[in-house]
């Protein structure tokens, strides 16, 4: 004898003539119910989800009243479930004519996890079937000795044997289909591994080199392409073991896809619908189950389980008296069912959100047992009535008072949209009367043109409430010509009516600034390829945003820049360290410049100046401008330039090196003069003519001993010949030096007036260079101011970063003309031509000076006198 439940595939048998149900004991247990239960279609409903209920019965009913043409037909829905709350189910439905029963209806319900979970084998239950005597046979089931085969392909189940070691694969006809194999065609596991998705290959290989001999058992689902369609299917292993080795692997498989995208569409109904359920089991909480997006809803991480209470302390204290806190109580004041009851909660971001439920109770015995229910969350509604509600009164006020047009308009496109209200401010800015507008159409506004830019927004933005839209069109005024207009449009519900407010601005003058904008940048692009250069604009992703420049200057039409990488575009040697460049200041944020050679068609040398210019754009985001400048002619301007430097710089090496010869040369024969006129005083010859002749001879020559010494000074100053001795230095002390050694070479009674600011510090630099480079202002100060007040020298330590010397003196002056010329070698001014001097005084204090990393700066007027500022470096 065989039962329904060898196979777990539930029958229950409808006799039409009588009426009369027939169940068999597994449907029993597969709808949850006590077998002592009669069957009726009244206890096979109760066990039906209740979101699919109201679609499944219909159905059965349908399907039950027909009898001619009947063709089987195939359902999956939700039934309840002892331990899991609710599972899926497939149910078929067959119409026969038996010996027995005469015409019945045969349902059956495939429960497709206890199969798997309970059978090792569909062939063997098929060669359970075949040992039977026909006529031995049960009530709930006529038999049928194809029975497996036909559940196999009503249920899309197949199994299959695979001996490793022969190798050997023993399979269900049903398999076949389900792989895409034609009759005739063999089931192999290669073939089957041909199909499935990698990533599921290597999980399965990977589950199998973890099973045991006390944990054989595989279960997965896996994606395969069969016949180039997607399908999902669910796969159940088991490895047996001979010792070590698997010498036998025995699978079921079933084709899920359907049901996948069936659960699939469920959650993304959900989550568009901001939908989530809940089933609460009242007897054991632990047990309840809740969708993803309700846990969310309600403030709950996903795999929480919270109880009536966690549930009720999410509720806001106002609306939570609603509710009783004992939910046998509330459950049993609502009797069976509640719809719509609304209350709200605060979410993780502290934000008031409205939820609307509606739920249905089961009662077992008197008492309520489970509550299933949908939750949405209808927040933007609320906030978008409330919002309504609260503007009512101000709205029309808020309208007439502002210079935008404000309009309220129904329908769904823009050919049968109408305008049921415009304010005033349609006057000023279109000329047209409000009463006038009221009830017309909106495209009659709107230029013929612009007609499929609103029908755009309003198809993708404006539909649905709680959305927004924000475009420009241009509107026609009163007197007939078009004026530009900002649109900003917002959708919302309202009496069940979906309405749309447009806001409506005159960005004329806007749009004109925008069309002069365009002009300058096009203005802009003709002077930039007038000057022939290039100029390259990189977002942060390094790709080109914008070219400009001559098409003669591209290797490439400047179109297809547009897009790429500069790492795919500039490839030679040039290319990659102008992106570098690129790179580092889009890190850096500062530019840079950079001479390039590059070699030209012709085979000869261009030389170009690449610089890049960091700037952040419109969006905050920064960009890099390249600046590509050609600057051939000026290199070859910069090497003559250089070459003549060179020659400037070595003839200059060489006067100087030949006056320091001269001046050598000449110290020799006018040591001799000078030696033979002392010669000549110590004879003591004593004659007028020869005295005054003398006297004459000895200043000459100590004169041209002193030019020859400033020639030499000068000399090696200028070609660096000349060693700088750092120490440090009181500056306090040099100047007193300084005054000592110019109070004994005065005749004039006259003295160095000295006078001293601030704390004093010390000097790093070379004493003799700088005591001779002051001394020679001083004496000058003496020198050019016979006859005048006495000259001042201040120190001043106040200054940050500098001492400044400034030596002062009320004498000729110089003429503003000469300011640049009087530190030039042998530089006299006019005005200085009857007082002996070599005009080498201030090239070399010069010099000294700036040996010592010193300034030197003068302020003077004719007759007023002269003013040199030397600064010394802390």
């Amino acid at each position: 004898m065989v039962s329904a439940d060898l196979l777990d595939l539930p029958y229950a048998l409808y006799i039409t003539k009588n009426e009369e149900h027939i169940w068999s004991g597994s449907f029993y247990n597969v709808l949850s119910l006590d077998s002592s239960l009669l069957p009726s279609f009244s206890s096979f409903y109760n066990q039906i989800h209740p979101e699919d209920l109201d679609w499944v019965k219909p159905a059965l009913i349908s399907t039950l009243s027909e009898t001619a043409g009947f063709k089987a037909q195939q359902l999956t829905f939700r039934i309840k479930s002892s331990d899991i709350g609710y599972k899926w189910v497939v149910c078929t439905v067959e119409l026969q004519n038996s010996s027995l029963h005469g015409l019945a209806y045969v349902i059956k319900l495939f429960d497709g996890p206890l199969l798997k979970k309970k059978l090792a084998s569909l062939h063997e239950a098929h060669q359970q079937l075949s040992s039977i005597n026909p006529k031995d046979s049960i009530v709930d089931i006529q038999y049928d000795p194809f029975l497996v085969d036909k559940v196999s392909k009503i249920t899309q189940i197949g199994w299959f044997e695979y001996y490793p070691d022969e190798p050997r694969t023993e399979y269900s006809s049903s398999i076949k289909p389900m792989m895409g194999l034609e009759v005739e065609d063999k089931f192999t596991i290669d073939y089957f591994k041909s199909l499935v998705d990698e990533e599921y290959k290597e999980q399965v290989s990977r589950l199998a080199q973890q099973a045991t001999k006390e944990n054989p058992v595989i279960k997965l689902d896996i994606k395969a392409r069969v016949r180039d369609v997607e399908q999902w299917f669910s796969l159940n292993m088991e490895l047996i073991f001979h010792g070590e080795n698997v010498t036998k692997v025995f699978g079921v498989v079933q084709n899920v896809t359907e049901l996948r995208e069936t659960q699939d569409k469920l959650e993304r109904a959900q989550e568009i619908s901001n939908t989530g359920w809940f089933e609460y089991d009242v007897v054991h909480p632990e047990s309840s189950k809740y969708s993803r997006k309700w846990l969310m809803m309600h403030g709950f991480d996903p795999d929480e389980r919270p109880t009536w209470n966690e549930y009720l302390n999410q509720i806001l204290p106002v609306d939570r008296k609603k509710v009783d806190a004992d939910i046998k109580v509330f459950l049993h004041k609502t009797h069976n069912q509640w719809d719509k009851l609304e209350y709200r909660l605060v979410d993780h971001n502290e934000k008031m959100r409205y939820i609307s439920n509606s739920s249905r109770v089961l009662f077992e015995n008197g008492q309520p047992i489970k509550v299933f229910g949908v939750c949405r969350d209808v927040t933007d509604t609320k906030e978008a009535q409330t919002a309504l509600y609260k503007s009512e009164r101000l709205h029309r006020l808020l309208s007439e008072s502002s210079r935008d047009v404000i309009m309220l308009v129904t329908g769904d496109d823009i050919e049968s949209s109408e305008l049921s209200y415009i304010s005033d401010s349609i006057r000023n800015l279109l000329g047209h009367e409000p009463d006038d507008l009221v009830g017309t159409k909106l495209r009659h506004l709107i230029h013929p043109d612009d007609l499929s830019i609103g029908q755009r927004e309003l198809q993708r933005n404006l539909l649905v409430p709680g959305t927004s839209s924000d475009f420009s069109i241009r509107m026609k005024h009163d007197k007939g010509h078009y004026v530009w207009m900002e649109i900003i449009g917002n959708s919302f519900e309202y009496k069940n009516e979906n309405m749309i407010r447009f806001s409506a601005r005159d960005i004329s003058e806007r749009r004109n600034f925008e069309e002069q904008l365009i002009q300058s940048n096009s203005d802009l692009d003709a002077l930039i390829r007038a000057t022939d250069n290039l100029i390259f604009v990189i977002d942060n992703d390094l790709r080109f945003e914008r070219v400009i420049g001559s098409e003669e200057r591209f290797h490439m039409p400047s179109e297809s820049f547009i897009g790429k990488s500069a790492r795919d575009v500039w490839i030679d040697s040039n290319g990659l360290e102008m992106t570098q460049m690129v790179q580092r200041a889009l890190s850096t944020h500062e530019g840079e410049s950079q001479d390039c050679m590059h070699i030209n068609k012709k085979g000869g040398v261009d030389w170009l100046m690449v610089s890049t210019h960091p700037y952040k754009g419109y969006d905050e985001k920064y960009r890099v401008s390249v600046v590509v400048e050609e600057i051939t002619q000026q290199k070859k301007f910069e090497q003559e330039l250089q070459k003549t430097l060179d020659m400037e710089r070595e003839l200059s090496k060489m006067r100087s090196n030949f006056v320091a010869m001269a001046s050598h040369q000449f110290r020799t024969p006018l040591t001799v003069i000078k030696s033979n006129m002392q010669l000549l005083d110590a004879l003591d010859i004593q004659h007028p003519m020869l005295d005054k002749i003398n006297g004459r001879l000895v200043r000459e020559v100590d004169r041209l001993v002193d030019l020859m010494e400033d020639i030499l000074l000068i000399g090696k100053a200028q070609t660096s010949n000349l060693k700088v001795k750092p120490e440090e230095v009181c500056l306090t002390s040099l100047i007193d030096d300084i005054v000592t050694d110019v109070d004994q070479v005065t005749n004039d009674q006259r003295v160095l007036q000295v006078s001293k600011i601030g704390d004093p510090v010390k000097f790093s630099g070379d004493y003799d260079l700088l005591r001779h480079a002051l001394i020679n202002v001083v004496t000058n100060a003496f020198k050019y101011s016979p006859g005048k007040p006495n000259p001042e020298l201040k120190l001043d330590f106040s200054n940050d970063g500098y001492t400044c010397i400034t030596i002062r003196d009320f004498g000729i002056g110089i003429a503003a003309q000469e300011h640049e010329h009087i530190f030039n070698d042998f530089y006299r001014g006019n005005n200085v031509r009857d007082i002996p001097g070599t005009g080498l005084g201030m090239s070399i204090t010069r010099e000294f000076l700036k040996l010592n990393n010193c300034t030197i700066e003068v302020e003077s007027e004719l007759g007023l006198g002269s003013t040199f500022s030397v600064k010394l470096p802390k």
